[in-house]
């Protein structure tokens, strides 16, 4: 991303309505500068003529991320 926008909630702004909590302090902020760096490792494999398989993990390594840990499996056709 080279520009763009991100959501941010301050802790403790939240009020209760009909039992659910609703944040009354919350907004956008600029996300320019923000730098995610994530590390990915996997293995893919070949079963069959035009068949494969991908699985792979992947851990987030700065403060600022999209996810902190995700599981891959892709399993692909070509024809």
């Amino acid at each position: 991303m080279l520009s763009g926008y991100e959501s941010f909630f301050l802790p403790d702004s939240t009020f209760n309505t009909n039992g659910f909590n609703v944040p009354n302090n919350h907004g956008v902020t600029s996300a320019v500068g923000d730098t995610i760096v994530n590390g990915k490792i996997g293995v893919r494999t070949y079963l069959n003529n035009g068949i494969d398989c991908y699985v792979g993990y992947g851990h987030a390594l700065t403060v600022d991320r999209w996810y902190s840990d995700i599981i891959r499996v892709e399993l692909r056709f070509c024809f």
